[in-house]
């Protein structure tokens, strides 16, 4: 009896060991789709840029060849700058917000240049950017300086900034990312099947924002302005306008500059001094319109003390070298070229630029590079570019 049980036991086992395999098959065989459609969809959203961190992308900024990038769902444009100074040493640097968009760096050839811009907006910015650049500071910083960054209602505007890098797998900011990828599948499908092509010139984009729009940053830090390009409508003057009467943001309602604002300003000039960085500050144009505007509202008293020559020495003061070109007089600006009424286009900082070479101080910081090149450059120019992707 004992030898029957044996070989009936056998038989038993020979048929699960047969059956075994088979059902490994079939359960292949179940989930393999599922397998296939989380592998294509986890590459399409990698593809895309929207997960990518930004680290990876300030070291394919060093390599040199022109993409642009701008993510839709979420923005780590200050940990991308950071990361892309401390990546390679640079000799100068651009700090500030939108405003500072459009220094290029084939504008200060030879020296290596980069721009850190659009990621700035409080006072306390400029300082914490330097701190988290350590020991690769630049020789020269050339940054931003705007009359509402000194006003105290203008901090709050900014308490839900990113500084720190895209989160990590199975991150609550991960996983709002991927929900708004579904959701964009189901509303846009063909925008995830679109070549992650920039729709301007051509280049790589990653982001969703930036191969859409042809909007995002260039291999120089600086901003690509697609959907101005491709001649799309911004913001409207009449808009920017309604902004002053409002009271908003840029151009909130101010009775006088903030002193914290000044200490936090110092604070920045001493470390940066410290270092041995020379400073360079700019005030760039609003449109025209815009600046009448500013000048007839009687709820902007923060506005006409900064434009006086009393600031503008307490600037200087502090051992920054300081241009304000507010009126496009002061540098041979011209009304249309501008982005919009907030922001100059790339001829406007050309102008800017040499009109800052023609004092003997500049000049000696920037004594290599060719004023004439800038001025052909400068001839050859659109309204909106001079550059593209000429690095």
């Amino acid at each position: 009896m004992s030898s029957s049980s044996s070989i009936s036991n056998s038989r038993r086992a020979a048929s699960h060991d047969r059956q075994a395999p088979r059902f490994g098959v079939r359960l292949a065989k179940f989930f393999a789709p599922i397998l296939l459609l989380g592998f294509i969809g986890g590459a399409i959203v990698l593809i895309s840029g929207e997960l990518l961190p930004v680290n990876i992308v300030a070291r394919l900024q060093s390599y040199g060849r022109p993409f642009i990038y701008l993510a839709k769902f979420s923005d780590h444009t200050y940990r991308l700058k950071i990361e892309a100074t401390i990546i390679k040493k640079r000799e100068i640097l651009v700090m500030g917000a939108s405003r500072s968009n459009q220094w290029r760096s084939a504008m200060f050839r030879p020296a290596v240049f980069y721009n850190a811009g659009n990621c700035l907006y409080t006072q306390r910015d400029y300082r914490r950017m330097l701190e988290d650049i350590g020991d690769n500071a630049p020789r020269v910083i050339i940054f931003s300086v705007d009359f509402y960054t000194f006003n105290n209602d203008w901090d709050p505007t900014f308490g839900m900034v990113a500084y720190g890098e895209l989160s990590g797998w199975g991150s609550e900011e991960q996983k709002k990312i991927l929900r708004d990828f579904v959701d964009q599948a189901r509303s846009e499908p063909q925008s995830l099947i679109r070549v992650p092509i920039d729709p301007v010139y051509g280049v790589p984009a990653l982001g969703l924002m930036a191969s859409s729009t042809g909007i995002g940053t260039r291999l120089d830090g600086s901003y690509q302005y697609g959907a101005r390009i491709l001649g799309k409508q911004g913001v409207s003057l009449e808009s920017a306008i309604e902004r002053t009467v409002i009271g908003r943001k840029p151009f909130q309602f101010g009775a006088r500059i903030d002193q914290s604002q000044r200490d936090e300003f110092e604070r920045f000039v001493k470390l940066a001094r410290s270092r041995g960085i020379t400073l360079i500050g700019v005030t760039m144009p609003f449109a025209p319109p815009v600046v009448d505007a500013l000048n007839r509202s009687p709820k902007h008293a923060i506005w006409r003390e900064f434009q006086t020559p009393e600031f503008g020495e307490w600037i200087e003061r502090q051992g920054v070298t300081y241009f304000n070109f507010t009126n496009l007089e002061s540098f041979g600006g011209r009304p249309q070229e501008f982005v919009d009424p907030f922001h100059p286009s790339e001829p406007a900082y050309i102008r800017m630029l040499l009109t800052m070479l023609a004092s003997s101080k500049v000049r000696a910081i920037f004594p290599e590079i060719d004023t004439n090149a800038l001025r052909k450059r400068l001839a050859e120019s659109s309204d909106f570019e001079s550059y593209r992707n000429d690095f």
